[in-house]
């Protein structure tokens, strides 16, 4: 066993002993962040040294995994991603999402939030802020979808003075960002501002346009339970 793989095994039991403490001394935000944190060890191969069968790792994640919290964790997962699957009859997966979520406790929502829909990447970083950025951003693409597939058949919607600047929106780089939201909601009238800014400047922020690029759809995180 190599001095590292040995370092990382501690912390993962120290990372068990909060997710699977039971005495009350960590709270669901403190379970949630230690799962997060074991969750990021293995996507950036913390453990990509230790044999198939270490039972020491083994042993150690299923100790997290069969935890109170760890059960709730992938029995959220699991309902989650059924309930959307069952809603999401029409494509609109990011609106089956919200839907499902906003049925759920807060405490349960910011779970699937932080530790599904909106999970770290391997450098800790988030798409989004917060819960509320993300509905705002799923609405925001829904704008534009609809109106960009009326203009598919309503000629007098697509001449109008809109069209130019949607389809701009609908074609940058990235549609998840907090500045495309803000652009979305502001050409369609719900922020205080008159005038669109689709200048180079915001363009850099939010994402140059690719050439040719098809409008991509919406893709938040897996909704199916992962054990990662």
């Amino acid at each position: 066993m190599t001095p590292k793989l040995a370092e990382n095994l501690e912390k993962l039991r120290g990372l068990a002993a909060i997710i699977a403490d039971g005495d009350g001394k960590t709270n669901v935000e403190g379970k949630k962040n230690a799962y997060a944190a074991m969750r990021n060890m293995i996507i950036t191969g913390g453990f990509s040294d230790a044999a198939n069968n270490n039972q020491s790792l083994l042993s150690t994640l299923n100790t997290i995994y069969e935890s109170p919290f760890g059960k709730r964790v992938s029995e959220l997962d699991n309902r989650y991603g059924e309930e959307v699957t069952a809603l999401n009859q029409d494509g609109r997966l990011g609106e089956a999402m919200v839907s499902v979520i906003s049925t759920y406790s807060e405490e349960d929502q910011r779970l699937i939030f932080d530790l599904n829909i909106n999970a770290a990447d391997g450098g800790g970083a988030r798409k989004y802020s917060d819960i509320d950025s993300w509905k705002k951003n799923v609405a925001a693409v829904s704008k534009v979808r609809d109106f960009m597939a009326k203009a598919k058949t309503d000629p007098a919607v697509k001449a109008g003075p809109k069209f130019a600047e949607a389809e701009k929106l609908w074609m940058m780089a990235d549609t998840s960002a907090p500045s495309w939201t803000a652009l979305v909601l502001q050409l369609f009238g719900e922020t205080p501002s008159s005038k669109l800014d689709l200048s180079d400047k915001a363009r850099t922020v939010v994402g140059d346009v690719k050439p040719n690029a098809q409008p991509a759809p919406y893709e938040p995180g897996a909704v199916a339970s992962k054990r990662v």
